[in-house]
């Protein structure tokens, strides 16, 4: 993941680094530039859930009832804010209530507690969506088509707007964050933006101020769309079928391994069709998936100009930044991986990130090719039988000789190396 140094450009949050705010780091997905101590609190809205007609030719994408919600939802990240808060002070109540020496909490005292500042003083949220490859399937749009594009600049323009006005609503009820000082954001690109848009939620804003100093993100969404069946976040679908890998703790015992990567971590695979493939099929009566939306533009299809343009689209109407990855062929190279870089830059993305394929084992991998793997994979051995055979040889090393035992388990595998030093 590279995340550019020159967000502060972009970000309102930033506007207040005079006020302690000096450490900039990012979670590790980097779609949320930190401050120190500060909290990630992510939030999703299911893109595709608001296409109706989908798969026919009277799909549209509602943008009112979609802004509502987000309304709603910046409503409740502001809800979950006040619970960190109650439960941060939860555990300061505690830890000065525990019978150690106060030396000893001195240092998990000052961690909560400046946690519990930055949270009462900024307010942060990373409101987001999960599913627009999905959404953009549903409405016969080709992920990474100029089309597309475009559609996505709208989807997430009202997004911004439904979370920016809630905002303001909420500064207006309760008041805005503690730090809110609009004289340090009069020359913001980002709010200038919603200057254009809308003069009127801009002119609320700067009467009452908003209640988060930043609220929008794109999460990779990776766990959350397995269990809603979509796309996850920006991204577009990976593939119309594949392999997913499952990480099996490594002390289990008895349960099925499927597979065993070059570090001995050891997995479970399923074979997975994209869930909403089949909602496509139901609805149009179509076998063959070439004839599919996603047909042509998954993840190792599309041209990455359009994957960084998309995402410079999305960007612009975010606050924080995106979790996307360009997916590349395994020949890709090091001139074209920095070409990437240096597009993504240029045209507005605050971070980007590529992944050759290959380059480490997967979590998806594509099921239509053999993986290669190591020669010993492996890594628990059987209990040990009292007697075991052994092949013995015979060695000379640093001048001194040795008798070596590999010792001979089941129909011949080593299974154990001895080495005895002759005269001893």
């Amino acid at each position: 993941m590279l995340f550019w140094d020159n967000i502060i450009r972009e970000s309102p949050a930033d506007c207040y680094s005079q006020f302690g705010f000096k450490t900039i780091s990012t979670n590790p997905c980097g779609e949320v530039p930190l401050c120190a101590n500060d909290s990630c609190r992510l939030l999703l809205l299911n893109l595709l859930t608001y296409v109706k007609e989908p798969f026919t030719k009277k799909a549209y994408f509602d943008h009112e009832y979609f802004r509502k919600d987000a309304a709603i939802a910046q409503r409740l990240q502001d809800d979950i804010i006040d619970l960190e808060i109650i439960a941060l002070k939860r555990i300061v109540d505690k830890i000065k209530k525990d019978p150690e020496d106060e030396n000893k909490k001195e240092v998990e005292l000052k961690l909560w507690e400046k946690t519990i500042y930055k949270a009462e003083m900024g307010r942060r949220t990373g409101t987001g969506i999960t599913a627009l490859g999905d959404a953009l399937a549903a409405m016969g749009v080709k992920y990474g088509s100029t089309k597309s594009i475009s559609v996505v600049g709208d989807i997430y323009k009202t997004l911004k707007l439904g979370c920016y006005e809630s905002s303001v609503e909420l500064a207006k009820e309760l008041g805005p964050f503690k730090m809110w000082d609009p004289k340090l954001e009069k020359n913001n690109p980002f709010l200038l933006r919603i200057k254009d848009e809308e003069p009127e939620l801009y002119k609320k804003m700067q009467k009452h101020g908003r209640r988060h100093v930043a609220l929008l993100t794109t999460a990779p969404a990776g766990s959350t769309s397995i269990e809603s069946q979509t796309t996850s976040g920006i991204e577009p679908c990976f593939q119309i079928s594949y392999k997913r890998r499952k990480k099996i703790n490594q002390n289990d015992e008895g349960i099925r391994v499927d597979y065993i990567d070059q570090t001995g971590d050891r997995w479970q695979e399923f074979n997975i069709y994209h869930p909403t493939v089949k909602k496509w099929m139901e609805i149009t009566g179509e076998t063959d998936i070439t004839k599919s939306p996603w047909y042509g533009c998954c993840a190792d299809d599309i041209n990455w100009k359009n994957r960084v343009k998309l995402q410079a689209e999305a960007n612009k109407h975010v606050d924080h930044s995106i979790s996307s990855t360009v997916n590349l062929p395994e020949d890709v190279t090091v001139e074209e991986v920095a070409k990437i870089y240096e597009t993504a830059w240029e045209v507005g993305c605050k971070g980007i990130t590529v992944y050759r394929k290959n380059c480490r084992t997967g979590v998806l991998v594509d099921n239509t090719k053999e993986e290669k793997t190591a020669s010993i994979v492996k890594t628990h051995a059987p209990k040990r039988p009292p007697i075991l055979k052994c092949d013995v040889y015979h060695t000379t090393s640093k001048g001194e000789q040795y008798f070596v035992l590999v010792g001979l388990f089941g129909d011949g595998e080593p299974y154990e190396v001895l080495r005895v030093r002759m005269g001893i």
